[in-house]
């Protein structure tokens, strides 16, 4: 769903009225057990927060984009306060091991994860900070909670080996996917002029400037990129015809389409590149895997469970964003979460549409 510019210009409104509260300098917008929150720190996760659809204006406080973003910063100094008090806060090792592991994910997915920081406008030390709670609250499970490489061996195998047929049920099946090119155009003699021009040496990039009405194929030359094949647990994308998906992978690598219709635009399509359906390499999965398994025993352990609740219990949280101090000592007040549970610190950068 597009977002309005009535609610762009809400979202700013509502920047410029915490400016206003906060003042300017070097401020905090709250404490957590004597630890700021600094208003730098504040301001850049809420302007990446995306807007979520069809949300009354003005939402309730409690929905507020500021007051969730401030909730998930509380939350993560918390789980940085009890991993310090523990003496097992993330080193910055674990802290490269796991991007290591995250960035080898995205590439058995045909991502990589600097492209997608760089296009976050995000930095590798910036999510440095935002993996550091993630990482310390595993840190504290691990203390109290043993799990084995053969435990964590065993559930990649169970997760992997499933049938031919059934593999898409995996959560680390890869699909088959293509790398695809197209020229766009509602004038079919267009396109069999731009066929032609192909068939005569003329690179497909150099012709979808000049021939693609389609504004981002015009613009890339001719630039789709990857496009995972379709299964009943991976969806289509939306808005992608049918015919373009059977179209695709019916082609081989280094292949153009004839000109063909769908959704009232006629289309050439060239597979670049074809990427067989796999899984997930071990190494890329293996700190996520012991993750799960650490919080799946927690769920249990009442001695872990008492850790948490003890400590965020007694934490001494401070706001001080005018609008928001009561909703917060409300939530200090009723704050007794569960051992275990995942934090609201996002794994990595999702990559843009």
């Amino acid at each position: 769903m597009r977002t309005s510019p009535w609610r762009y210009a809400a979202g700013l409104i509502l920047i410029a009225a915490l400016a206003a509260s906060l003042g300017c300098g070097r401020r905090s917008v709250g404490t957590v057990n004597g630890n700021k929150i600094s208003q730098d720190s504040f301001y850049k996760r809420l302007q990446r927060f995306p807007i979520a659809p069809q949300v009354s204006f003005p939402p309730p406080i409690q929905q507020q984009a500021a007051a969730v973003v401030l909730q998930q910063m509380i939350s993560e100094q918390l789980m940085l306060d009890l991993a310090k008090k523990e003496g097992v806060l993330p080193k910055q090792e674990q802290l490269d091991q796991r991007k290591r592991e995250l960035n080898g994910s995205l590439t058995d997915d045909g991502r990589d994860l600097t492209a997608l920081l760089n296009q976050s406008g995000m930095s590798h030390q910036e999510l440095d900070e935002r993996l550091k709670p993630d990482l310390a609250q595993m840190n504290v499970l691990a203390k109290y909670i043993k799990v084995t490489d053969d435990e964590v061996k065993k559930a990649y195998q169970q997760a992997t080996s499933l049938a031919s047929d059934q593999k898409f049920k995996s959560i680390f099946f890869v699909p088959e996917s293509v790398h695809l090119l197209g020229i766009l155009n509602k004038d079919k003699d267009k396109i069999v002029k731009a066929q032609k021009q192909l068939a005569n040496g003329i690179s497909f990039g150099v012709v979808a400037e000049q021939f693609s009405e389609d504004p981002k194929t015009k613009s890339k030359r001719g630039e789709i990129g990857w496009i995972p094949k379709p299964d009943p647990a991976r969806p289509a994308i939306p808005n992608v015809p049918a015919e373009i998906y059977e179209k695709a992978f019916s082609l081989k690598a280094g292949q153009t389409s004839e000109p063909f219709k769908a959704q009232g635009q006629w289309m050439l399509l060239r597979v670049e590149d074809k990427r067989a359906a796999k899984m997930k390499s071990y190494d890329h999965v293996k700190g996520v895997i012991r993750d799960r398994i650490l919080q799946s025993k927690a769920a249990s352990n009442e001695k872990v469970q008492k850790v948490f609740n003890d400590f965020q219990k007694d934490a001494k949280i401070n706001v001080t964003i005018p609008a928001y101090k009561e909703l917060f000592k409300q939530i200090a007040a009723q704050l007794a979460p569960q051992a275990g549970a995942t934090t609201t610190t996002p794994s990595a950068p999702k990559p843009g549409n």
